[in-house]
């Protein structure tokens, strides 16, 4: 169903028709009863449900339901050939897959969820009650050794659910999960599991991508919610030493740093509808004591900057990782082309000084008695090419030599079959 639904998103682009039996969007009663079935057997058939609301997860959240960016004509025939390389090589190019694009979530999209999300909204009471059912009969002993109830897969996916509603639903949908508390009730979520990595994950990336749509209904749901005060209580609540603090501290430092340079960059009176002027200058005071350091050493180069001296004749524009191909490079060296003798003889010194080169060939030359210093590999390989040269001379000389020299002997040379035959008649 995943499947034709997103095979079927761009027809309405090429002017074409979608059948309403393949079309979940404006024909979306299969998914209501998909998660209502699921929901009543929930028990039983978990997966069920699951796969369900996996189902509308990709469905509300599909980049596929945004029109296509226009590529400039050059930029698709730089795509072109890209897509012919090997894959090390589009990296080492272009650092990314080159079909790769970012979506801007204000675009209009090219089928309305207006009809999903009306089907969902029926389902959010149920589907909250879901939020407080723990995993019967399973515990964990987390590193702390405290035994705890774990999230369950189950209430990491209505998680999800309600995420991708608050993410890209309408205003009704944002509505309707605020009037069930739910986006204070999915931060709370994520104080309580702590251990829970891809909660806070998932969480945290939806905080994110309502600071990227700007002043929306989704931004002042989690304001409204409390985000900021939520964030700064489990982070203090942590204890002093940030580096031993929960699993939650690495997103609460990008959800707090995001959230000050969203507050800054937006328009006083509506920063001021989300965050008053005095919490504002608390929460400005907290960034800069507290999350700055981190942030700035979170930004720091590993292992530190490089040391002085290391490539110092390597140009700054050229200190990046080259396409080398090894098999057009044994070509050249096997037909003798000097270009291809060059750039190997570049490749295996690179990243050589020239003082190596003189050490070496002082070296060299107090080893020996003399002060000569080795040549190039280039030209190495042209004297024993020229010398090669000089040989073949010599000996094809010396064969024309012993020719005539045998036929002034009287030595008769083998004839062919068909000239032997002539002889004999």
């Amino acid at each position: 169903i995943q499947g034709i639904s997103q095979r079927v998103l761009h027809m309405p682009l090429q002017k074409l028709e979608v059948p309403p039996v393949l079309n979940l969007y404006s024909v979306p009663s299969m998914i209501g009863t998909m998660i209502d079935r699921a929901l009543q057997s929930r028990h039983q058939y978990s997966l069920a449900l699951q796969a369900a609301l996996s189902l509308a997860v990709d469905l509300m959240t599909t980049d596929a339901n945004y029109p296509p960016a226009e590529v400039p004509v050059e930029t698709s025939v730089m795509q072109a050939c890209v897509l012919g390389m090997s894959p090390p090589g589009r990296r080492n190019i272009l650092g990314t897959s080159p079909l790769s694009r970012t979506i801007d979530v204000n675009t209009p999209v090219i089928m309305s969820t207006h009809r999903l999300e009306t089907t969902l909204r029926k389902r959010f009471a149920k589907l909250e009650e879901l939020l407080d059912e723990d995993v019967e009969g399973l515990s964990v002993v987390d590193v702390s050794g405290e035994t705890r109830r774990p999230l369950g897969s189950m209430r990491l996916r209505v998680v999800e659910f309600f995420l991708a509603c608050l993410r890209r639903g309408n205003d009704e949908t944002v509505a309707a999960l605020v009037e069930l508390n739910l986006p204070r009730k999915l931060l709370e979520i994520c104080g309580d599991f702590e251990w829970s990595s891809i909660l806070h994950s998932v969480v945290a990336k939806s905080i994110l991508e309502s600071f990227r749509r700007g002043y929306c209904e989704a931004t002042k749901a989690w304001f409204a919610a409390g985000l900021i005060d939520f964030f700064v209580s489990i982070w203090r609540h942590s204890g002093s030493d940030a580096w031993a603090k929960g699993a939650y501290t690495g997103h609460a430092v990008q959800v707090l740093d995001a959230a000050s340079k969203f507050l800054k960059v937006l328009d006083p009176m509506r920063a001021d509808r989300l965050l008053n002027h005095e919490a504002t200058e608390k929460f400005d005071a907290f960034i800069v004591e507290e999350i700055a350091p981190i942030c700035e050493i979170q930004t720091t180069n590993l292992g530190g900057e490089k040391p002085n001296g290391i490539n110092t004749n390597v140009p700054e524009e050229d200190d990046f990782t080259e396409v080398f191909d090894m098999d057009e490079m044994l070509e050249g060296m096997t037909a003798n082309e000097d270009s291809a003798i060059q750039k190997f003889e570049q490749y295996v010194f690179v990243g050589s000084s020239n003082t190596s080169y003189e050490e070496d060939g002082d070296e060299n030359g107090a080893a020996d008695g003399s002060g000569a210093q080795t040549a190039p590999l280039a030209s190495q390989i042209g004297d024993m090419r020229l010398t090669a040269t000089e040989d073949k001379s010599a000996l094809e000389a010396e064969e024309e030599e012993e020719e005539d020299e045998g036929d002034a002997a009287g030595n008769y040379h083998m004839q062919p079959l068909s000239s032997a035959s002539s002889m004999t008649s």
